[in-house]
């Protein structure tokens, strides 16, 4: 929009409609016939624009996610040693299971 020629005619209210949503975009272009074309080329634009940032953002979050599991999360063998300690710490106190009676603490 800023780099259009007919900057100082295009109001508020246009460039508001511009951003909402391309159907928007192109009712406005049916009222404006002479600007027709500049005003549906903006609202392309400015969707693939939005899409960019969209994929990009899904990008970054995607490979901040993976590295936070990479970084965080134990690898296969510390899942295994852990998995393991937990065990040996719920079996430790435990007293064996009597049938018909719940264990005690």
């Amino acid at each position: 929009m800023a780099s259009s020629p007919q900057q100082a005619k295009i109001t508020d209210q246009t460039e508001s409609a511009l951003q909402k949503s391309y159907s928007s975009a192109q009712a406005l272009a049916d009222q404006y016939p002479h600007y027709q074309q500049q005003i549906v080329n903006a609202a392309k634009t400015s969707f693939l624009d939005g899409a960019n940032w969209a994929y990009a953002a899904g990008i970054i979050t995607t490979i901040l996610g993976m590295l936070l599991i990479v970084r965080m999360f134990p690898g296969h063998e510390r899942e295994g040693d852990l998995s393991a300690a937990y065990a040996a710490e719920d079996t430790a106190g435990a007293t064996p299971a009597v049938p018909g009676r719940p264990l005690e603490a």
